[in-house]
């Protein structure tokens, strides 16, 4: 069996069976007529059918933007006489290729794109967007999002737009398989109360309505981090529609006086900004677990009614937060608003409001996966040395265990810990897949951590489409998420998508140029590229913006060196060995490394590397795939080295 990528093309004659019934003779005419023209035109186009099946085929093509052309010039030869109702599904992705067929996911959402496709028409896949977005001179159409047989995650079909091509209606797709998606986005509940403090109670009552709403089958809601991208801003619905496919907004405000509160609500259809209803509840705070949960059911099933669905459960609200003490809700939700933000010092205030809550009540569980996750990205992001951000996200981790072991988050956790920390590549994928059993039964906002940690570990393993496919997932469920499309950057970036990435990179500062992380990741790309000046004025923005003392040290050593700027070179490296007395938080070994690698003192390199391995910054798990290293992979010190971090067990995609 070998593995491959390729575009998987599906294509049949609608009403085969029927016609050959009523004329056999003029059935296997159009049957000949169909494998003649189908097998000239993959000829021509690159292509290699795998297996003809009565009246269809199943063929693959190495490039989208091929099997499309292809498609589109069988429906134009097929809508002359004599006419054939020729159905065509296309997807990309990976397939295994054996002697007597081809396998895998990819080619079975080609086969239920094709069954809801109709004659005339050329339906195509998301990842096939993607790509032909790349390439450009195909105008396509999105159809919204579909549930596909056997298929876990709904899924974006869209129709490619030619002349003499046909574009379904949505409404007709639905139809045929008898489901289709809403997307819905809860922007955060404006505070009207005349303390400002009152924000973390209106967002805590939008997360809740967010939980409770993603129960509504048929209804996929936007997760709360795109959602409270919009936090106090001007929202243009019908932008959000058509750029990220929002079919519906709910808007309200909160108004909290000592014990009285009260909440409006209102529906609105992005499209064309009609309001669909709006609601005012009027209700006494005496128990805010309560309260959360009565509005937001209140609301989830309004819009059951207006969406007009009938879901075959009920609607379950989503107890994430339980303690007897207000003042446990009021610091954890404190603390997810800093984290929400993602402004500087934000993981710090997050984490000092966890432990408040927890000084409170150590039985509050929601707290200490929250915990966990802050000290691994704060020891990922290099805020922390390595070992003490290790000693207190196993503390937190084996606190959430211990209330509740078999939590999508408590695994999410232990797989963070052993990723960034352990480097216990059997334990991360062990917790990945147990994390990802949950995802039926938990919450499916609660998955998106697990698809961006598992998006991390195959980044480190290599494994780039398989990443890409995860975090798009996460994407889908939350399209504004920052620290997902910084990942995404990564992918691009280390599978040698230089291009790809820097447009990932060049939309996070489109939407928040104060996101500055993205200028040093937007500076190694640009050196990958060859662009050296640019890589340099990027690490140059980021250094001089940014509060933190160690912000684009290492990348302007590195591209110093590079450019043969020797003087500004061996300023910033004495800078690091300076800010690392001043700074006890700050392990410099890594960017020492860096800094010694652009000056090709490959010597003095590894023994910063060896260093940064005995101290285990996180980091290092990257370095067989960032594409910055290659020119040192000819040395038995990096051998050795990589044995160190990844031992001798293949890292095998979950």
């Amino acid at each position: 069996m070998k593995r491959r990528q390729a575009a998987v093309v599906f294509n049949d004659i609608q009403g085969y069976t029927s016609l050959m019934q009523e004329n056999e003779d003029y059935a296997i005419q159009l049957r000949q007529r169909h494998k003649e023209v189908v097998d000239r035109l993959t000829s021509e186009h690159k292509g290699t059918i795998i297996q003809y099946y009565g009246d269809g085929t199943l063929s693959i093509f190495d490039r989208a933007i091929d099997a499309v052309q292809c498609a589109l010039n069988m429906q134009k030869e097929f809508s002359q006489a004599p006419q054939i109702p020729l159905r065509i599904g296309i997807n990309a992705g990976d397939i295994l290729l054996g002697p007597d067929g081809i396998y895998g996911d990819s080619v079975n959402i080609a086969s239920r794109i094709e069954r809801m496709s109709v004659p005339g028409s050329v339906l195509i896949s998301d990842r096939v967007v993607e790509e032909l977005r790349s390439i450009g001179g195909i105008e396509t159409k999105d159809l919204g999002q579909f549930e596909l047989k056997n298929v876990r995650q709904p899924m974006g079909i869209h129709a490619v737009v030619s002349d003499g091509i046909r574009v379904p209606d949505p409404v007709e797709l639905a139809g045929k398989i008898g489901y289709k998606e809403k997307t819905l986005l809860v922007l955060p509940l404006y505070n009207l109360s005349q303390d400002p403090e009152n924000d973390f109670f209106a967002d805590g009552i939008t997360e809740q309505i967010i939980y409770a709403l993603s129960a509504i089958e048929g209804l996929r809601v936007t997760s709360r981090t795109s959602s409270f991208t919009f936090k106090d801003k001007q929202v243009n619905l019908r932008q959000l529609h058509q750029d990220l496919g929002i079919d519906h907004v709910l808007e309200g405000s909160v108004r909290r006086h000592g014990k009285k509160v009260r909440i409006t609500a209102q529906l609105i259809n992005a499209a064309d900004d009609f309001h669909l209803w709006s609601e005012t509840y009027n209700r006494e705070v005496s128990d805010v677990f309560q309260l959360q949960d009565e509005i937001a059911l209140m609301i989830a099933t309004k819009l059951k009614a207006g969406f007009q669905q009938s879901p075959a459960r009920a609607l379950p609200v989503a107890r994430e937060e339980q303690s007897s003490q207000a003042e446990v809700y009021e610091h954890y939700h404190r603390g997810r608003y800093y984290w929400k933000q993602m402004q500087p010092g934000y993981i710090d205030q997050a984490i000092h409001y966890f432990r408040k809550a927890l000084e409170t009540d150590m039985d509050f569980y929601q707290a200490w996966p929250a915990l966990a996750r802050a000290y691994a990205f704060k020891g990922y992001h290099n805020m922390a040395l390595p070992s003490d951000a290790a000693r207190q996200c196993l503390e937190a981790v084996e606190e959430a265990h211990r209330l509740s072991p078999d939590h999508s988050r408590t695994h999410s956790s232990w797989a963070l810990y052993h990723l960034f920390f352990s480097w216990d590549w059997e334990a991360v994928a062990r917790h990945l897949r147990q994390a990802g059993t949950h995802k039926e039964q938990d919450n499916f906002i609660l998955f998106n951590s697990v698809l961006q940690a598992g998006g991390i570990y195959h980044i480190s393993a290599g494994y780039f489409e398989t990443a890409l496919g995860q975090l798009r997932k996460a994407l889908k469920m939350d399209p504004l998420n920052l620290a997902i499309q910084m990942e995404m950057t990564r992918a691009f970036h280390f599978s040698g998508d230089f291009r790809k990435a820097l447009e990932t990179s060049d939309q996070i500062i489109k939407m928040r140029p104060d996101f500055l992380p993205v200028y040093e990741a937007r500076g190694w790309i640009l050196f990958s590229m060859g662009r050296q000046r640019e890589g340099i004025e990027s690490f140059e923005h980021f250094r001089s913006h940014s509060t933190l003392p160690i912000a684009g040290l290492a990348g302007l050593a590195y591209s110093y060196a590079r450019t043969l700027q020797t003087k500004q070179a061996e300023e910033i490296k004495d800078m690091m060995v300076s800010v690392a007395q001043d700074l006890p938080s700050y392990s410099p070994h890594y960017d020492l490394a860096l800094a010694h690698l652009g000056a090709q003192e490959y010597q003095e390199m590894f023994a910063q590397l060896q260093l940064a391995l005995e101290a285990r910054i996180p980091i290092l798990i990257y370095i067989d795939v960032n594409p910055v290293w290659n020119e040192i992979k000819r040395f038995n010190e990096y051998r050795l080295l990589k044995e160190d971090i990844f031992g001798q067990n293949q890292r095998l995609p979950l």
